[in-house]
């Protein structure tokens, strides 16, 4: 039985983790937590959503990706995302308010079983305003949606790779920030996790994030 997944164009301090670290023990906890169950990608528009649900469904970056080279040796990552059996469904986004999005995004959100929602790391730590009220905006729709259906969120910061240099990594840099730091905290944290920071530049990279990704909903 596949897990179904729907990837929502739009409703849209971690660690990163590489894929390498997964060893086999986390695998199957993953597989079994997962089995037979809806996630929810959701998020702004370039966020990487599209991305994320290929890899899940072809353990590789879309055809129309422009992937980053990436050169020295890696270890060999004995973990194939199609292992899953991930059907995907992708909803097309929608511009506009909250309130004229919520009736298109909400039956989505009450079918699924555990949400991922991918923002840009590289947009917050430039304290880009739309973006940020964009999120801010999604969040508190999601903390209203969680009185009545309960879910699991796994916040994701995509993107890391066009971040502005920090002094501190940018998975610190993301869990010190004060934005997220204030829109995240508009959902009870018995319900969130994250962030999972990483790059959707290179298969390596993406797959090292959606990993990441994956460990937090096994761990919740």
């Amino acid at each position: 039985m596949p897990i179904p997944l729907i990837a929502v164009a739009a409703i849209g301090g971690g660690v990163v983790l590489s894929a390498a670290a997964i060893t086999y023990y986390y695998w199957p906890n993953i597989k079994k937590k997962l089995f037979g169950k809806t996630m929810l990608i959701m998020g702004p528009r370039g966020c990487g959503k599209t991305t994320i649900a290929h890899l899940l469904e072809h353990d590789r970056l879309p055809p129309e990706a422009k992937e980053t080279k990436v050169h020295g040796k890696f270890k060999a990552k004995k973990l194939d995302l199609t292992d899953l059996d991930i059907d995907v469904e992708l909803v097309n986004d929608m511009p506009g308010n909250m309130e004229a999005r919520n009736p298109k995004w909400r039956p989505h959100f009450e079918k699924c079983d555990f949400a991922i929602y991918v923002l840009r790391s590289d947009l917050f730590l430039e304290g880009e305003k739309d973006h940020v009220s964009r999120v801010e905006q999604d969040v508190k729709s999601i903390k209203d949606w969680l009185g009545k259906h309960p879910r699991k969120i796994v916040f994701v910061a995509s993107y890391s790779d066009k971040a502005p240099k920090q002094r501190k990594s940018i998975s610190d840099a993301m869990a010190a920030n004060a934005d997220f730091k204030r829109i995240v905290s508009l959902i009870d944290s018995k319900y969130r996790r994250g962030p999972a920071v990483g790059s959707l530049a290179s298969r390596e990279s993406g797959k090292d994030l959606v990993f990441h990704a994956l460990k937090e909903i096994e761990e919740i």
